[in-house]
């Protein structure tokens, strides 16, 4: 056992002395090559003829991928919860089956009033079969990366955007959805046409004179 968690343990047994109800314990264990992994066990005591409890019988589950898989989990989905960018995932056809919080600072829609929504609403008028043409894309298997386009705000503003969106297959390899990655790059807009217009009006470049 591990130093940490005898205590622990030997608490649970000595209760089984008293009370040979059945029992769960979770305790890590240190193999003999030094490697520590974490076991579940669960039993229950067994008495004598006179009543004392003289065994215990019961299974012991190495759950060490179990809590590895579930820690990944949790840590992802802090990720995903508390990053700036919005993170989507939808259905091929575009509905929305996921909505972080970024998303919903991104667009001004919370999750229950976009989720089970068509993610057409947050396209502009003049592109409205934008969709389907990634969705072709998605169909093929290729994931789509930095692509610029613009969505709009809940108010109606225009957002421009950078999409990352990365198919997601079922079990048989067929793609049934998407994951979205939005990027506001409202500011990095805002600076690219900085510099254009201070290149177009500075006269060391010339380019001034040209137009």
């Amino acid at each position: 056992l591990h130093p940490d968690d005898r205590s622990r343990v030997e608490a649970v047994l000595e209760h089984l002395l008293e009370d040979p109800s059945p029992y769960v314990v979770e305790a890590r264990v240190i193999r003999p090559d030094g490697q520590i992994r974490t076991l579940l066990g669960r039993g229950e005591g067994v008495r004598d003829q006179s009543g004392a409890v003289v065994r215990a019988v019961g299974t012991m589950q190495d759950v060490t991928d179990v809590h590895r898989i579930q820690e990944e989990a949790a840590r992802l989905a802090s990720i995903v919860e508390f990053s700036h960018d919005g993170i989507i995932s939808v259905t091929i056809d575009g509905v929305v089956v996921d909505w972080n919080a970024g998303a919903q600072r991104l667009f001004g829609y919370s999750g229950s009033e976009i989720i089970g929504q068509d993610q057409s609403c947050l396209l502009p008028s003049e592109i409205p079969d934008e969709w389907s043409r990634l969705r072709q894309r998605l169909a093929d298997g290729s994931a789509i990366t930095d692509h610029e386009t613009v969505r709009v705000h809940r108010d109606g503003l225009p957002i421009p955007v950078a999409l990352t969106i990365s198919p997601i297959r079922d079990d048989a390899g067929t793609v049934t959805g998407a994951s979205v990655i939005v990027r506001d790059i409202t500011e990095r807009k805002r600076l690219e046409q900085e510099l254009i217009r201070q290149a177009l009006h500075d006269p060391l470049t010339g380019l001034a004179n040209r137009t």
